[in-house]
């Protein structure tokens, strides 16, 4: 009896937010912050390729410059 109690009201919880703040939901990718701008999905993945790889990279060659100094 709570169980279901429960999830009805999360279910409208969730409803109510959904239709107040205007997410209309069911399209993938329709609440992304960036939008269409960055283009093709290969070209995000390899944008955040970049940006993270360069974060894991960055300490391991400035201890190679500073090694050969």
């Amino acid at each position: 009896m709570f169980r279901r109690t429960g999830a009805l009201l999360l279910k409208n919880i969730k409803n109510y937010t959904a239709r107040r703040y205007g997410h209309e939901g069911g399209v993938p990718g329709e609440n992304l912050p960036f939008g269409k701008s960055l283009g093709r999905p290969t070209k995000l993945s390899f944008l955040f390729m970049l940006y993270f790889g360069s974060g894991f990279w960055t300490p391991y060659f400035l201890f190679m410059y500073m090694y050969l100094k």
